[in-house]
């Protein structure tokens, strides 16, 4: 394999341009704790900043040329951040190397043995299993990780195992910065086509970046539906996984009961056992068999790790997470932004509870991707009973893509295959549509990838006060 340039041999003064987003803060905090000196900004202050500067970060809400330092060797960028920022133009200006987050990461796990996990959906959850199941082994993991785990630490785990393990992101083939050693690959689907032409764009990008593991390496990869990955020119050994019996690891006989669900592995045909997943979904189920196969390639150990692990482990904020319950309704939250995402979260709420009503809130994500997948969002939203739709939250898009769509296409797309949907122009006012008409045994899920999230948070603070108010004498 050839060895890139390194960005961080020594220690260096490093700015980060976007410094609120998920990803980028997890690197910040790598950073900070490999002994690098860390500014940045962000156009919006949050619990993550705050983080940040506690932990010794120069912190500036607002993007302004003078924030980055005179002194500063590298400037880091997000993939949303383009030469227009004023932080990037004077970093360009003054000659300061420029690199964008999936090289900083790239350069950070390759000095171990790293462990990347790609895919189109459930990179987030099956990341924070596998370092759950790391953790749990004793191996003592770094960790980066595109959402929030309380157990984990939150979307940064500090280790000093030799281990390294993070998601692999296909936008903008930002994977293709990584050099794992291990990688899992939970499946490939049509998205990001704001920057991929078509599905076999993505087939061969996803076919590059599993050439990128050496011989020597390991790759889990799902053996389901269609689209599956191309292995031709990977060197690495390559084990599949699925819910079919010409993978090599094979989950069976599922059964969901108590809030477990329960499925027997099979690698090779040879039985290995029971095992339990307090996750639901068979989706989740899938992703939990990359884990298994990966756990197995590293030595871990079935009954004292790996079966512990998935039992334990409650997934990640904003995955079917649960923000209100009483009086006999729900409220959960989820990042579901996809199509197939959405059918996956709807399915498995209504598997998980049965006989509710499920009233959804869906902030469509992009412009590009709404508009592509029209007819895909409507046929996932017949599974809810009740559906609120938002506008569009931009990201991303040009003002000609941005013209292109309305969330008013969309809502008139699902009329059209019998959805029961309701237009609700600002988001703000969601919380408040929903509770003029909320029954007992309501589900209510929000899902994007936007900023619905407040949603899901208003109605829980309008529902908790509600619980005051009744118990107050």
């Amino acid at each position: 394999m050839i060895r890139r340039t390194r960005l961080f041999d020594e220690p260096r003064n490093v700015h980060l341009v976007g410094l609120g987003g998920i990803g980028v803060s997890a690197l910040a905090q790598a950073l900070l704790h490999s002994g690098h000196r860390v500014s940045g900004s962000d156009a919006n202050d949050g619990d993550r900043l705050r983080r940040l500067r506690l932990l010794g970060a120069q912190v500036h809400v607002g993007h302004a040329a003078e924030n980055v330092p005179d002194d500063v060797d590298v400037l880091i960028v997000s993939a949303a951040v383009d030469r227009r920022n004023p932080e990037f133009a004077r970093a360009l200006e003054r000659g300061v190397r420029v690199a964008k987050y999936a090289e900083a990461l790239g350069d950070l796990m390759a000095r171990e043995h790293g462990i990347a996990i790609a895919g189109t959906h459930g990179k987030t959850t099956t990341t924070g299993l596998m370092a759950t199941a790391l953790v749990k082994g004793g191996v003592d993991p770094t960790m980066i990780l595109g959402g929030e785990s309380g157990p984990l630490g939150g979307n940064f785990r500090a280790g000093a195992g030799g281990y390294f393990v993070a998601e692999a992101c296909e936008f903008d083939r930002s994977f293709h910065a990584l050099e794992p050693q291990t990688a899992i690959v939970t499946n490939i689907d049509g998205d990001h086509f704001d920057y991929y032409l078509d599905l076999d764009e993505i087939h061969e990008a996803f076919a590059d970046f599993a050439r990128l593991i050496p011989r020597d390496g390991y790759l889990a990869t799902l053996n389901e539906h269609e689209r599956i990955l191309r292995t031709d020119g990977v060197e690495c050994e390559i084990e599949t996984f699925g819910l079919r019996g010409n993978a090599d690891w094979v989950a069976s006989d599922w059964s969901r009961s108590d809030g477990i669900t329960y499925f027997s592995v099979r690698y090779k045909g040879r039985y290995e056992g029971v095992f339990e997943l307090r996750l639901a979904g068979l989706h989740n189920l899938c992703n939990s068999l990359g884990v298994i196969a990966v756990g197995r390639r590293l030595g871990l150990d079935f009954d004292d790790v790996i079966r512990p692990a998935l039992l334990e482990y409650r997934g990640v904020d904003r995955r079917m997470q649960s923000r209100y319950e009483g009086h006999g309704v729900l409220v959960m939250d989820d990042f579901a932004h996809h199509p197939h995402e959405l059918a996956a979260v709807l399915s498995t709420l209504r598997d998980e509870y049965p006989g509710r009503r499920i009233v959804a809130v869906f902030q469509p994500h992009q412009a590009s991707r709404t508009r592509r997948h029209l007819r895909e969002f409507a046929e996932s939203l017949k599974i809810a009973d009740r559906v609120y739709v938002p506008d569009i939250f931009h990201a991303r898009d040009s003002k000609a893509t941005r013209d292109s769509v309305h969330a008013l296409d969309l809502v008139r797309t699902a009329a059209n295959v019998g959805v029961d949907v309701i237009y609700v122009e600002e988001l703000g006012s969601v919380a408040a549509e929903i509770l003029t008409e909320i029954r007992v045994g309501d589900l209510i899920v929000t899902m994007g990838a936007g900023n619905v999230t407040e949603v899901s948070r208003d109605l829980a603070d309008r529902l908790q006060a509600f619980d005051r108010q009744v118990i107050t004498p």
